[in-house]
């Protein structure tokens, strides 16, 4: 089974539980540098998140991204991922001091580089599996989705494998104890929701009513 890592959605994890695993049932294929999901055969596996959940906790994973390096390197974790802030994103993060702030700097008419991870991480998922149109075409290589709020149970029902409970594996914001908001005022929100992630939403809708979803 191949697991499209589509950012923000457990795939780390995953990784985690399978390192060193001799014959896993499961690959995880990186979503990142434009992986989409019509470059796959089937079968395959998508994970999906509440859109707002899943931009917040992308912005968080950058703003702490040197906490995280740090925790990797002083525990010798493998690390998976962590490159270093580009001029871009060092000038967003600095003003920039939880989502709410970076959604009002993206309504604003701003943007991140291409190459710039934040802009990926926070991209919608239809970069990775297409718009509606173009996920019709390749659903039927999907025979697995699940919300991640499922994954631990769906990973251990389905495949025998224990996801880590530790926090650094899990990629969880309980690492740190800072606060780590996902408020947006009522603008933003409303812009979020109508016009950056709309399709996110839709997607995820029709997703959960199709006969691969697991609950």
């Amino acid at each position: 089974m191949h697991i499209l890592h589509i950012p923000k959605t457990g795939g780390t994890a995953i990784k985690y539980a399978i390192e060193g695993m001799p014959d896993a049932p499961v690959s995880i294929i990186d979503a990142g540098h434009n992986f989409h999901l019509n470059h796959l055969g089937g079968p395959c596996m998508i994970i999906l998140r509440d859109p707002l959940e899943r931009f917040c906790s992308a912005f968080w994973e950058r703003k702490t991204m040197l906490l995280r390096k740090a925790e990797a390197d002083r525990n010798s974790y493998r690390s998976f991922g962590y490159a270093l802030y580009s001029p871009g994103e060092k000038r967003v993060l600095d003003v920039c001091n939880e989502p709410n702030d970076f959604v009002r700097y993206l309504r604003t008419g701003n943007s991140l580089g291409h190459h710039d991870i934040l802009a990926e991480l926070t991209a919608s998922i239809t970069r990775w599996i297409g718009n509606m149109e173009n996920y019709l075409i390749n659903e039927g290589k999907i025979a697995v989705a699940c919300d991640i709020e499922n994954l631990t149970a769906v990973m251990q029902k389905r495949f025998g494998i224990t996801l880590p409970t530790d926090p650094f594996r899990k990629r969880s914001r309980q690492l740190f104890d800072i606060e780590q908001s996902y408020e947006l005022d009522a603008d933003n929100l409303k812009w979020f929701k109508t016009v950056y992630r709309k399709l996110d939403y839709d997607i995820n809708a029709y997703i959960r009513s199709r006969h691969y979803y697991v609950k």
